[in-house]
């Protein structure tokens, strides 16, 4: 099994979506001491992290909302 550091990402195409996404990645980032990266990509509303606890958390976050609005989320993880 490798131990290649991972990067795990939320897309999502709803800018208010993405909002709540930052705002509970702030709170969470500081309190679990980690960070994240926020940014538009290739007409996706992307957020990254280091921090598979952080990644989980925030994606069921994200599904919960998405799932509401009948909205696109989509993430998973990547080679750092």
């Amino acid at each position: 099994m490798s131990n290649a550091r991972m990067r795990y990402f939320i897309r999502v195409t709803n800018i208010a979506i993405f909002n709540a996404l930052v705002e509970a990645a702030e709170k969470h980032a500081a309190e679990q001491n980690v960070t994240y990266e926020a940014q538009r990509r290739n007409g996706y509303y992307e957020l990254s992290t280091g921090s598979a606890a952080l990644w989980h958390d925030l994606y069921l976050y994200g599904q919960m909302i998405a799932q509401a609005q009948d909205e696109y989320i989509d993430g998973g993880e990547l080679p750092a």
